[in-house]
């Protein structure tokens, strides 16, 4: 996003990145691991909301939660995937089917 956004303000158009964790939605509802930084729906709609008011380029909360991503992103590549394989998960096809009515 920050090659192709710095790209397309050039032509006159603002992307931006929406950098966020768990939105209390019921797709997650029923994640039975931790989930830090779980928001409502209200409060992140209005943080996006008034991000893109205010033309950010990037959109971030909580930033606790996206400080520790760019850290990890800092790490030698062995020691990230290590941490990261030991961090629970959804068994593949657990996600609830969306409500659509």
């Amino acid at each position: 996003m920050v090659a192709t956004g710095g790209n397309m303000k050039q032509a006159g158009i603002l992307m931006t990145s929406v950098v966020c964790g768990f939105l209390n939605t019921p797709m997650v509802a029923r994640n039975r691991f931790p989930m830090p930084g779980l928001t409502d729906v209200d409060h992140a709609s209005r943080r996006i909301l008034r991000g893109l008011r205010r033309n950010e380029r990037r959109i971030i909360f909580p930033r606790w939660l996206v400080a520790g991503s760019r850290f990890m992103d800092l790490l030698p590549i062995r020691l990230a995937e290590a941490y990261y394989n030991h961090q629970p998960t959804g068994a593949a096809g657990s996600m609830p089917e969306p409500d659509l009515s």
